[in-house]
């Protein structure tokens, strides 16, 4: 559903999450008008000196292009317009590039939508990423459901305390506040632990930032009741590696923060990370990223060459190139299998809480059911943009594709045709997610297995599975294939996407990538984006499972 608001030329009043929001980014956002020394050169060179009628236009802009979710903005206790506010301010009080850019992100934050990002390369700020030396883990409370942000190691501060304030402000009033700033969608699990992230490492990319050597003091409750303060200091993050870290499918397993994973794997793919249990029929399957590498660029063959030495089939970058990425995840996960296989396992444990996304192959699930079972259906949605000129939707660059990964010559055309013949339709016919023929006909999305082992399986998920790991869960769930254990996944989908030009008053170049389609629960109507599939055994993290959550969820999973 497109959410739609008016232009705003006039500031509204604040709701009180932004003006807790803007209470908490003092020590980061420029001075106020009656202060002395502002100077607002720089950003009135980007975005001139009347800000509301810049911010007016980004807003018209955005709101004739982008499909944004009214459930996921209610998921989150919010409106658009509420966030919008925040964002006003944002353009408004800017008085250097690094505040200019940090009200774009402002903007993308604002729709919620966790495939959203701005393209402004030439206000990226420089200034480091800092951490504190501080690792902090949420736990929700078996009795009320609330969050809290217990610290995991921390030398000034006792492992199992719980953050309470920083510098004085309460620990909800944060949390609130940083909804504000919070990219990874509606989930509110998401953003609890987005909020995690944020005390122990900030980065001024996407949030307001401390220098290095700005001193932050926070309080913690400890295990026994009483109070204690401790005075950390925010340093520049000493990365191992220059540049940009690799991508996870060059990352080679090893045990994960909350302390399971301290056994080697049986089994290493690009995916996935295979580990025995006390069962030698039953395995869990730490599947990381459903993203594979495209080895014509030198970075991702740079990155695939780290992983090759670890892999447990053989692959040279020469059959990666050959194979392409949707080939790669292919392979991958036919090697996955094959090592499921041969090694007599009958049952299979899915762990995707790390799963961020990348592709998924419809075919794959056949393993898990002897019977048919249904992939999503998407639609591209004709927002007032592209009912003004059908031709844009070439554009999007909308992807019509086979099972194999090969487009749809016609695609884009299809959809266009589709508008011009029907100008009052909300949106595209719904076609499979992957058409099993170029006719993309109804009932493509329906598959049957044609495995001849079929795995029992089970799917412990929560909100850092986002976008293809919401289809793999979904799937799974919607299909009656496995049950689900842990947390809501984070709900988001991005079928279709869509680069909205930001003009800036100098001529700098600004686009924000937003979602221009849907896609529904396989079998269902409903959509994907906010509504996350349903968990058959809630396992959130708690003290009960501190340090053995893989544990407890072996032995709560409904076999």
């Amino acid at each position: 559903m497109t959410t739609r608001i008016g232009s705003l030329p006039a500031l509204p009043a604040l709701p009180s999450s932004a003006v807790v929001a803007l209470a908490l980014a003092v020590a980061c956002a420029p001075p106020a008008d009656d202060q002395p020394g502002r100077d607002d050169t720089a950003a009135d060179a980007l975005l001139g000196v009347d800000r509301d009628a810049v911010f007016a236009d980004h807003v018209d802009r955005v709101r004739a292009v982008a499909v944004l979710s009214d459930a996921g903005f209610a998921r989150l206790g919010t409106t658009w317009d509420d966030e919008l506010a925040f964002v006003q301010q944002r353009y408004r009080d800017a008085t250097t590039a690094d505040d200019v850019y940090l009200a774009l992100v402002a903007l993308q934050d604002s729709l919620h939508d966790g495939h959203a990002f701005v393209r402004v390369d030439a206000l990226r700020p420089t200034a480091p990423v800092v951490v504190l030396p501080l690792s902090v883990r949420v736990e929700i409370d078996d009795v009320d459901q609330t969050a809290h942000y217990v610290v995991r190691a921390g030398g000034a501060l006792p492992e199992g305390s719980t953050v309470t304030s920083v510098d004085d402000v309460d620990i909800a009033a944060l949390e609130r506040a940083h909804r504000a700033w919070f990219a990874g969608g509606s989930s509110p699990e998401g953003l609890r632990y987005d909020v995690a992230r944020w005390l122990a490492q900030r980065d001024p990319q996407r949030e307001p930032s401390p220098l290095p050597g700005t001193n932050t003091v926070l309080r913690v409750t400890l295990e026994d009741g009483s109070s204690q303060t401790a005075t950390l200091t925010w340093q520049a993050r000493n990365d191992d590696e220059e540049g940009e870290p690799c991508p996870p499918y060059a990352d080679v397993c090893a045990a994960d923060a909350d302390g399971d994973y301290v056994t080697p794997p049986v089994f290493q793919g690009l995916g996935a990370c295979v580990y025995a249990t006390d069962d030698p029929t039953t395995r869990v399957v730490r599947y990381h990223t459903l993203s594979t590498p495209e080895v014509r660029d030198p970075y991702e063959a740079a990155c695939l060459q780290r992983k090759l030495p670890a892999l447990s089939y053989p692959l040279s970058l020469d059959d990666a190139d050959a194979l392409g990425p949707r080939g790669l995840l292919q392979v991958d996960q036919g090697a996955l299998l094959d090592h499921l296989a041969r090694n007599g396992v009958q049952r299979v444990l899915f762990d995707v809480r790390e799963n961020a996304g990348g592709d998924f192959d419809p075919v794959f699930f056949g393993a898990f059911t002897s019977g048919s079972y249904a992939q999503p259906r998407k639609r591209f949605v004709f927002t007032p943009f592209f009912r003004a000129d059908p031709a844009q939707i070439a554009a999007a660059h909308p992807y019509v594709a086979l099972l194999d990964g090969q487009p749809v010559a016609d695609g884009a055309a299809r959809i266009e045709q589709f508008l011009r013949d029907n100008p009052r339709a909300p949106s595209s016919p719904p076609i499979p997610f992957y058409c099993q023929t170029p006719a993309c006909a109804d009932g493509e999305e329906i598959l049957h297995s044609q495995s001849n082992i079929v795995f029992r399986a089970a799917v412990l998920t929560g909100p850092r599975c986002f976008s293809a790991c919401d289809d793999f869960v979904a799937i799974l769930h919607d299909n009656a294939i496995a049950p689900t254990l842990g947390e809501p996944t984070a709900a988001g989908d991005s079928p279709y996407a869509f680069d909205v030009a930001l003009p800036l008053h100098d001529g700098t170049a600004a686009t924000l990538h937003v979602t221009v389609g849907t896609s529904d629960h396989p079998g269902t109507t409903t959509p994907l984006e906010a509504h996350p599939t349903t968990i058959d055994v809630p396992l959130p993290p708690s003290r009960d499972n501190r340090g053995g959550t893989l544990d407890a969820v072996l032995a709560a999973v409904p076999w």
